[in-house]
């Protein structure tokens, strides 16, 4: 997890951390450690204590816009961000391929319309 991190470029102790999302100071030793599996509760209260994704909190995810503002943009850009998730997730000579195939269809739409007079 990201705890440690994150509690250190806030400059607070464990204690500190774990009075801010009402937790034990054993249990922000432990997940720093790797040595606890918190409740979903705490980890959301983390999440949004940093400002973060519990995705990225837990290192699922190299994004680390929480959910609820990705909600707040539009349609559009949240299927951009649903594509960009998939593409993390294929193999780099995959997502080479993906980069290519793009590419080539950029330009037989760019060729397409230097044919029919619409530059």
């Amino acid at each position: 997890m990201r705890i440690k991190d994150f509690r250190l470029k806030k400059h607070l102790t464990q204690t500190g951390l774990a009075t801010a999302v009402e937790c034990s100071q054993n249990l922000i030793s432990r997940m720093e450690s790797g040595t606890a599996d918190p409740k979903a509760s705490i980890l959301l209260r983390l999440a949004d204590y940093f400002h973060v994704s519990v995705d990225y909190l837990l290192y699922r995810s190299e994004i680390s816009t929480p959910p609820d503002v990705l909600q707040s943009v539009d349609l559009q850009t949240a299927r951009i961000y649903s594509y960009y998730l998939k593409f993390q997730e294929l193999t780099p000579e995959n997502q080479e391929f993906v980069l290519l195939l793009m590419e080539k269809l950029k330009l037989s739409q760019l060729s397409e319309k230097e044919k029919s007079g619409n530059p």
